[in-house]
């Protein structure tokens, strides 16, 4: 690979880790090099990390970014999408890459002319290549699966570069399940990759790791790597080999820095302008972004840090082309994230051109908890456009570069908050908003109205609105322009709309179109427009978006018990529950009569209140509990031994039986009871109805084997019953049949 001619080496193949174009915004902006209004592109589920570069060779920007469906929502793949060069972006192409793609980097394996893609599996422990397709001997954009090749542990962040120039691609990736960053040699002959790679060479960290860089840090112009080690608070500097300036493909042991309390995303950067490489680096823990100044011999010393809260990706880029770099960092931690910070760099004296200091101005809200950061040409201006994947909403979403976005209307409500109602079934939501300033005994607004946004459909196609609708909808800048510049409509619903009473704060329970679960983590979009007597004169909010949770489990079920099945084998009943939304049942097998989940396997789910045991074994013990469709589950019942009572075996667990003929004639009722031990007992027989219908106490009996008698009152009438017997907190139990 041939060497830059630069103060510091950047491997030329890492390609700007950016997220998705996406549709250009409709309404005004004036240069000034703020973002303005956000347009979403929905991808696939839970979207991390991008790669942006020309796949298909035509000069434009196209976009790649996993799907790593870390919510289990889904299914996982690479999604990749072609760029028109106005903003926009052709149909979403989806490609597998193992269970948990998490990063991604780019550079042409196999020598054919065309970018291939490197995934990095974290839950396979694997990197997936997807190779680039040529026809007539021009890239086309589309993949073809490749080389699966272990990565040597749970790879995290990827990048590709020429570790030991002999003209091939070499990987290097951060492992998050032990303290390693891994190196996988390119394979191939005479400078030509084949598109594998060789086994994994592994380096120590102090820590797991979840970022990975790579350049020249220490001017001997061979490459060399920085990688997180989150945990510790530190990044790892391992120093390129080699000599003369050519790297060999090896690195020295690490050396350590402190980067914040938990460092999660590296880029190398000159941020102060003296032709030395620096760092930026982005926190966890409320540890924003520490730059680190390097000294161009492999040292870095912390020396700014800027507060933006729980920050998982930082890029550094000059937004408003004034000649001084700025910062950007994503916010994601509730409740006060799911915004962008812009940190304008202000000038100084002491180091080149590059700032002294960092100026936050007002953070942009995306509405949903933002991942990766990126920067991108996506509409051939001058200013760089903000790309950000929006992982717990299955979106990127673009903010254009170039524009500030009109002041907010002053007039307009402004949410407080959308929250879930606690001890509910799911499904609502308290939104809360401040009035507007129009709503005062002399101000022009009567009423507020709240709208929901209607979700984008599965396969994430977008409806095409007429012209005539562009002119109301861009009002509210609810819109987005589509690649041939038709509107693509952002569908909202009216869900109530409530007088103004003058009051400085309102509330709204509203409905959610999906709960939120720990599977399918999912918020509801909402604003609200304060109206006035004129229809076309109205102030509409910020979008917000908050969660429903399911917050009541069923309870526990009852009237768990043995019944006879076929031949020699027995079958688990019980009660159904009464709950709306219940969807089933789990049955458990325990070892002892205590509930412990991670002891007691979950023999089955099932939707019935009838379950074929087929033997019950001796040793074991059964539960039950019951779930609802947004999988809570709700307490264990009393346990039934699996036991049951055989003549002439000395009694060690509790259980009953049929003393007699079955089914009983005349209701002469007779019980084969057996206790472990001394205590509490007691026996009660229900009827179909659920009705207690006959009780004994049996707390005198002891422990051993006896008969009871349940018919010395008075006999029980023709019908099904069952029997319950309850020791020590331990149930058990077998139906009775009675005739004439």
């Amino acid at each position: 690979m041939a060497r830059t001619p630069r103060l510091f080496r950047v491997a030329a193949f890492l390609g700007a880790l950016s997220t998705v174009p996406v549709p250009v915004a409709l309404a005004t902006c004036v240069p000034g090099g703020y973002y303005g209004a956000s347009l979403f592109l929905p991808t696939g589920p839970a979207p991390l990390f991008f790669v942006v570069a020309d796949f298909d060779a035509d000069g434009l920007d196209d976009v790649a970014v996993t799907n790593s469906n870390a919510t289990g929502a889904g299914t996982a793949s690479v999604a990749v999408m072609l760029g028109n060069g106005a903003g926009a972006f052709g149909a979403v192409a989806t490609y597998a890459a193992g269970a948990r793609p998490y990063g991604l980097t780019s550079g042409d394996f196999d020598g054919n002319g065309a970018l291939d893609l490197a995934a990095a599996n974290w839950q396979g422990q694997t990197v997936h290549i997807l190779l680039g397709v040529v026809e007539a001997g021009e890239p086309t954009g589309a993949f073809v699966p490749g080389p699966i090749v272990p990565a040597g542990g749970q790879p995290f962040q990827i990048v590709a570069a020429d570790f030991d120039e002999d003209g091939i691609l070499d990987l290097a990736t951060a492992l998050n399940d032990r303290s390693q960053v891994a190196v996988l040699r390119g394979l191939g002959a005479a400078g030509v990759g084949n598109g594998n790679f060789a086994a994994p060479v592994t380096y120590g960290l102090s820590d797991p790791s979840r970022a990975i860089a790579t350049a020249d840090v220490n001017g001997d112009d061979i490459l060399d790597l920085v990688a997180s080690e989150y945990l510790d608070g530190t990044v790892a500097v391992l120093r390129g080999q080699g000599a003369g300036g050519v790297g060999n493909g090896l690195f020295g042991a690490a050396t350590h820095t402190p980067a914040g309390p938990e460092p999660v995303d590296i880029r190398i950067v000159d941020y102060d302008e003296d032709g030395l490489p620096d760092l930026a680096v982005a926190n966890g823990t409320s540890g924003g972004v520490r730059l680190l100044r390097g000294a161009g011999n492999g040292n870095f010393t912390p020396t700014i840090t800027l507060a933006s809260g729980n920050t998982s990706s930082a890029v550094v880029v000059d937004v408003d082309q004034d000649g001084v770099l700025d910062v950007v960092a994503a916010e994601t931690a509730l409740p006060v994230g799911r915004r962008i910070h812009v940190f304008k760099g202000v000038d100084g004296p002491d180091a080149g051109n590059g700032p002294e200091s960092f100026t936050p101005t007002t953070p942009v809200g995306v509405g949903f908890e933002p991942y990766q950061v990126a920067v991108a040409s996506t509409n051939g201006d001058a200013y760089p456009d903000l790309l950000v994947s929006l992982y717990t909403s299955n979106e990127i979403v673009i903010l254009p570069g170039g524009c500030v976005a009109a002041p907010p209307d002053p007039r307009r409500p402004r949410i407080a908050d959308v929250r879930d109602v606690p001890a509910d079934q799911g499904g609502r939501v308290y939104l809360t908003w401040t009035r507007s300033t129009q709503d005062v005994a002399t101000g022009t607004v009567n009423q507020y109205r709240v709208w929901r946004r209607i979700p984008a459909p599965p396969d994430g196609a977008t409806v095409v609105g007429s012209e005539a609708a562009a002119d109301a909808t861009a009002i509210l800048a609810r819109s987005e322009a589509g690649p041939g510049g038709e509107l693509l409509v952002t569908f909202w619903e009216p869900l109530a709309t409530l007088p103004a009473q003058r009051l400085e704060g309102y509330g709204y329970t509203a409905a959610t179109t999906e709960d939120s679960t720990k599977a399918n983590p999912v918020t509801t979009a909402f604003f609200v427009s304060a109206l006035t007597s004129n229809i076309d004169v109205f102030y509409s909010s910020e979008i917000d978006s908050g969660a429903s949770i399911d917050n009541l489990a069923p309870g526990a079920p009852i009237h768990f018990r043995f019944e006879p099945g076929a031949g020699e084998t027995v079958r688990l009943a019980w009660s159904p529950n009464g709950e709306p939304d219940l969807a089933g049942y789990a049955v458990y097998r325990s070892p002892t009569a205590v509930f412990d989940p991670p002891f007691s396997q979950r023999v089955t789910t099932l939707p019935d209140t009838v379950y074929d045991l087929g033997i019950a074994e001796p040793d074991a013990y059964y539960h039950l509990t019951a779930l609802d469709w947004n999988l809570n589950e709700g307490p264990p019942s009393l346990a039934l031994a699996g036991g049951t009572v055989d003549a002439g075996d000395a009694p060690a667990r509790l259980a009953l039986a049929w003393a007699g003929a079955h089914p009983v004639r005349g209701g002469a009722v007779r019980l084969a009871v057996e206790l472990p031990g001394d205590g509490a007992a007691r026996l009660e027989v229900f009827d179909v109805a659920g009705r207690r219908v006959l009780a004994r106490t049996l707390d005198a009996a002891g422990a051993g084997r006896q008969i009871v008698r349940l018919d010395a009152e008075r006999p029980l009438a023709s019908g099904t019953y069952w029997a319950r017997l309850t020791h020590r907190g331990v149930e058990t139990g077998v139906k009775l049949v009675v005739v004439d």
